[in-house]
């Protein structure tokens, strides 16, 4: 049989499908749509983990914030209990109880020269013509004058006696001042109603006792 190039050309040749063109175009969309679906996933899953890491956080902080509110919440019962328990005692002794300030009126006698016979205790009188010394009638022959003065002090509960009798259902307290607005030697001491919480009210009693 003679020889025929043509021929086995034709027989290893191979058509190009009409839809190839088409068919890969198809691929390509969906290889896009595939990775642009993992990246949505990929992304979703990011943020799904920040949120995750921001809500752990949100709750830890929130249980810090519940024990910090749980411990201030007991120093707050503490507090009150404490400060009720305060407040019983002051309402009982008149507002005060030990270590609280106190004022009250403070009255000294201070020493000042007879205005009168100038501290000399006597004075020259003419009795019928002749001169005689006599007592100054004025301080009484002492030579001075004990001026009573009055002032507004402060000091501090040191301590405080409580009687009772059942009987009069009777209540007397006295409480005992330590001075801090000056030096003593002792302690100033009264009963109820002769102490006052602030200068303003010890003030006003001490203008109610000047004549």
């Amino acid at each position: 049989m003679p020889y025929m190039p043509h021929q086995e050309f034709e027989e290893n040749y191979f058509e190009m499908d009409p839809n190839f063109q088409f068919n890969t175009a198809i691929n390509e969309l969906l290889n896009q749509e595939v990775e642009k679906r993992v990246s949505e996933k990929v992304k979703d899953y990011e943020q799904a983990k920040e949120r995750d890491a921001s809500s752990q956080k949100t709750i830890s902080d929130l249980r810090n914030q519940m024990h910090k509110l749980q411990m201030e919440l007991k120093g707050a019962e503490n507090t009150f209990k404490k400060e009720g328990a305060g407040q019983a005692k002051r309402e009982m002794l008149g507002g005060f109880k030990l270590g609280d300030e106190a004022w009250f009126v403070r009255s000294q006698y201070n020493s000042e020269t007879c205005t009168v016979c100038s501290g000399d205790k006597k004075l020259v009188v003419e009795i019928q013509g002749e001169e005689r010394k006599v007592k100054c009638p004025e301080c009484n022959g002492f030579g001075c004058r004990s001026k009573l003065i009055k002032s507004a002090e402060k000091g501090l509960v040191k301590e405080i006696d409580i009687h009772t009798w059942a009987q009069g259902k009777q209540l007397s307290v006295k409480m005992y001042i330590e001075p801090t607005s000056y030096r003593a030697s002792s302690n100033v001491q009264a009963h109820l109603g002769g102490f006052f919480k602030t200068k303003e009210e010890c003030e006003k009693e001490l203008n109610k006792e000047k004549p």
